[in-house]
């Protein structure tokens, strides 16, 4: 991701490039790494906080905000081996993921 980073910085040396938006939804969790590469100079607009905020209005407004103190066990589906996803993740969830990751085909 880091090398993803350079290159588009490189490839826009003439651009003045003042705002970055986060829209994707896991470029929050590389906010550090794309920090690093972009330098202080570029504001960054991360959509991940606002968007969580709306989702939980809606939610609550629904009536359909969890508000269980149990722990949040996950089942994700995915379309790779399962055991070769594991430790990106456990990354995710520092270190060790709280569910299980089942293999389906589409």
């Amino acid at each position: 991701m880091l090398g993803l980073f350079n290159v588009c910085r490189g490839d826009c040396p003439n651009k003045k490039i003042d705002v970055l938006i986060l829209g994707c939804t896991h470029y929050p969790l590389l906010k550090n790494v794309i920090r690093e590469v972009i330098g202080p100079e570029i504001e960054i607009i991360d959509s991940a906080k606002p968007t969580a905020a709306v989702l939980k209005k809606l939610l609550s407004k629904k009536g359909l905000q969890n508000k269980s103190s149990a722990k949040a066990f996950y089942r994700f589906y995915v379309t790779d081996n399962p055991e070769k996803l594991r430790k990106t993740v456990d990354i995710f969830f520092n270190g060790k993921f709280p569910g299980k990751l089942n293999r389906i085909s589409l």
